[in-house]
């Protein structure tokens, strides 16, 4: 058995995770992303980021 195991998550694998963290952003990215038929994970963090800001400016009334 391996012990210790350690690895590294940039700022942009914190920023994803932050921006699906919300179950209905990444149910809504899982379906968007779902109608592609298949993406590249830097698709995904796009589509994601996508429907974190529409989320956002709906929750806010701002533009992002």
């Amino acid at each position: 058995m391996e012990e210790g195991r350690f690895f590294r998550i940039t700022n942009a694998g914190h920023d994803y995770i932050a921006t699906i963290r919300d179950e209905k952003v990444w149910a809504k990215t899982k379906e968007l992303a779902g109608k592609a038929g298949g993406v590249t994970l830097e698709m995904l963090k796009t589509i994601a980021f996508g429907v974190f800001k529409a989320k956002a400016a709906e929750l806010t009334g701002l533009e992002f």
